[in-house]
């Protein structure tokens, strides 16, 4: 499933880098058909070939309409150019609330777009369907504004989680930089510092209790080096060795605005953290 999820993404990098071939080669550029369904809605904005566009997307095979991936069932909209080698001619039609259907011929997609064998799932003479659905067409002046507004928005509802959860605890303390933690087991020895070997079993998961790693084995950093998150190092600066502490770390001290896979941008976690070994 991971080739599938990065398919699309590397399709588009791919062709903007310029190594798809023109849309005025029908063979190489391998479209059979498309179809625009334009809103209702009155846009007297043309969209540009430096523009952007906010989409959700579905890729499935045309014999079987198997969902090879589908962001509208993942919840996660994607930003793509205008300019593409293949399907500029058809991406400067769409508009805001537009929606697409472009099918490609496997064989000629794979063969001059991807530059890459067809992949054992999919069967040569099939096709490739693209559903396409516009939220956005932006510049880039707008995009980064757009992204400017989500950020914010994102860290506001953050911030309100994150107070409403650290609510619910009566022990809690509070590092200088800003980590919180509950004192389950305070263990014996010094606090550890920069430059020890430390041997930690840990769980972290969001405030909504979905747990996204649990390490029972132990895991082995030295403080200091900046192989974990901020906050990690942060609060694990306040416990000894046999500890277990609960830390609630803020969004800016966690994963930031890259998040993670399962982690979305802006959000803060919680770490159950039990120090099993200190060099």
């Amino acid at each position: 499933m991971l080739l599938h999820i990065k398919f699309f993404l590397v399709f588009v990098l791919i062709a903007v880098n310029g190594i798809a071939q023109s849309i005025t080669d029908p063979i190489r550029n391998g479209v059979l058909f498309y179809q625009i369904d334009k809103s209702e809605a009155i846009n007297n904005r043309k969209t540009l070939i430096t523009d952007l566009m906010e989409i959700d997307y579905r890729m499935a095979v045309g014999s079987t309409d198997s969902i090879l991936y589908s962001t509208f069932t993942e919840g996660s909209r994607v930003t793509i150019p205008v300019e593409h080698p293949n399907f500029s001619p058809i991406f400067l039609q769409l508009q805001k609330d537009d929606k697409a259907t472009i099918i490609v011929s496997t064989d000629s997609f794979y063969k001059y777009t991807m530059l890459t064998p067809i992949p054992p799932y999919l069967h040569e003479g099939d096709s490739i369907h693209f559903y396409f659905k516009i939220y956005n067409v932006m510049n880039e002046k707008e995009y980064s504004q757009n992204e400017y507004t989500k950020a914010q928005h994102a860290r506001e509802h953050d911030n309100e989680a994150l107070e409403k959860y650290i609510k619910a605890y009566n022990r809690l303390q509070k590092t200088e930089k800003g980590v919180y933690y509950l004192v389950l087991n305070p263990g014996t020895g010094d606090k550890i510092t920069n430059g020890k070997l430390v041997t930690v079993k840990y769980k972290a998961y969001l405030f909504d209790g979905k747990v996204f790693e649990n390490n029972t084995q132990g895991y082995t950093f030295r403080m200091g080096s900046k192989e974990v998150i901020e906050g990690w190092e942060d609060g694990i600066k306040e416990m000894r060795l046999g500890s277990r502490y609960k830390l609630i770390i803020p969004e800016k001290l966690a994963f930031g605005s890259q998040g993670t896979d399962i982690v979305p941008p802006y959000t803060s976690v919680v770490f159950e953290v039990e120090v099993i070994k200190v060099e």
